[in-house]
């Protein structure tokens, strides 16, 4: 009786400490999880500035061709 007794305790011991590692191992996850989220926004607000600017900057490009072609058409 005492032996099982013992063996569940034991068990239970073991489990609770599986236990608190894995939700120490999570924390940490976490915490790593949040300092490369913060990374990830970093580029991806890079990224979208990047993508607006160079939306922005095409169709100048293309006006400014456009009026280019334009002279010239006035030109001839």
């Amino acid at each position: 009786m005492r032996t099982g007794r013992v063996d569940r305790k034991e068990r239970e011991d073991s489990a609770s400490f599986s236990l608190t590692m894995i939700y120490t191992h999570r924390l940490a996850f976490f915490q790593i999880s949040d300092y490369l989220r913060m990374k990830l926004l970093n580029v991806i607000l890079m990224l979208i500035f990047a993508i607006v600017g160079i939306s922005a900057m095409g169709p100048v490009r293309a006006r400014r061709s456009y009026s280019e072609a334009q002279r010239e058409r006035n030109g001839k």
